[in-house]
């Protein structure tokens, strides 16, 4: 299994954990920045889980975080503004 598909399969986890009413295997749609200072990864889930759910977005990415399984992939997560 390559790395971005461990990275899907923590974002689901994570999302699971967090209790927010999400559907579990919902993709997280990871993209790559356009400017690398912004990380190798990027991910809308939080917006996206807002329109669903009609919740804060800030929140959601919050709780992602918050519950985000411990791993050797990610060495830090940031939650831009939204």
């Amino acid at each position: 299994m390559s790395d971005v598909d461990n990275l899907k399969k923590l974002f689901q986890e994570a999302i699971a954990m967090a209790n927010l009413g999400a559907e579990a295997d919902i993709d997280p749609a990871l993209e790559r920045p356009k400017d690398d200072a912004n990380g190798d990864f990027a991910s809308t889930i939080a917006l996206r889980l807002s329109k669903q759910l009609g919740k804060n977005p800030r929140e959601i990415a919050q709780a992602i975080v918050d519950s985000f399984p411990t791993n050797s992939i990610i060495n830090k997560m940031l939650i831009n503004k939204l």
